[in-house]
């Protein structure tokens, strides 16, 4: 079992996810969903609930529920959008960008921790071949 895909992956994911939580979560009490929908928010700018599936891999209850919890902690604003009365554009406040701003630097550290032993090349190709295997799974999703 130590050298299926799908079982190297979700290990390495899950002990990653883990280990950064303790840096987002610990020091700042977000939880994974938060984090990642605070990420894409700062990163890919305003979006609809709908968008962030794509871009925090959480489903819809995940991203409900956080940005519901980001909207009470009064990190992210909601906006009605004019034309559908239903949707909301969804962006971080000054206190959402600001400790976005905080904690990043620290994750990346952090990151740069876990691939210290890697070569600039391992690290590019690691990414790549991530990249890669995600791409031709999802598109297995659509047949």
């Amino acid at each position: 079992m130590e050298r299926l895909l799908p079982y190297l992956l979700a290990r390495a994911a899950e002990t990653v996810s883990d280990d950064l939580a303790c840096i987002y979560g610990g020091g700042f009490g977000l939880t994974r969903p938060e984090w990642r929908i605070l990420v894409a928010l700062n990163r890919a700018g305003p979006a609809l609930s709908r968008d962030l599936t794509p871009l925090t891999a959480l489903d819809k209850v995940q991203i409900s529920r956080g940005v519901g919890r980001l909207f009470d902690k009064k990190l992210i604003e909601k906006r009605l959008v004019p034309s559908d009365g239903r949707a909301r554009m969804l962006t971080p406040t000054d206190a959402g960008r600001s400790l976005y701003q905080q904690v990043m630097p620290q994750v990346e550290a952090r990151v740069e921790e876990l691939f210290d032993g890697l070569s600039a090349d391992q690290q590019d190709d690691l990414r790549d071949t991530l990249q890669q295997l995600t791409e031709r799974a999802g598109k297995n999703r659509s047949l």
